[in-house]
């Protein structure tokens, strides 16, 4: 397990070298992680094995999913959304 997130902090921290980049390229960040999954998966590369427990992918995708909300969340419009603030609000009362 701490191999794998071992790894997951590897590719993290290349994606944060080349985000400026890709910012203006029509892939997204989430996509990104997911073809970095695919070729370090069991079917290419196997740096990642599919004998995790259940307690392991809950952390693994936990962390991943924290990621992807941060990467949105500081890219978020600050402007348009204290110009709308019922349709945020409502989201997260819900």
């Amino acid at each position: 397990m701490y191999e794998e997130l071992a790894l997951l902090a590897v590719l993290l921290f290349l994606y944060s070298q080349i985000v400026g980049r890709v910012e203006s390229a029509p892939v997204s960040g989430p996509l990104i992680f997911a073809a970095m999954g695919f070729i370090a998966g069991p079917i290419l590369l196997g740096w990642f094995d599919l004998d995790v427990s259940r307690t392991e992918f809950r952390v693994i995708t936990d962390v991943t999913l924290a990621f992807i909300l941060f990467v949105d969340a500081a890219n978020a419009d600050l402007k348009t959304l204290r110009q709308n603030i019922r349709l945020p609000a409502r989201m997260l009362l819900i």
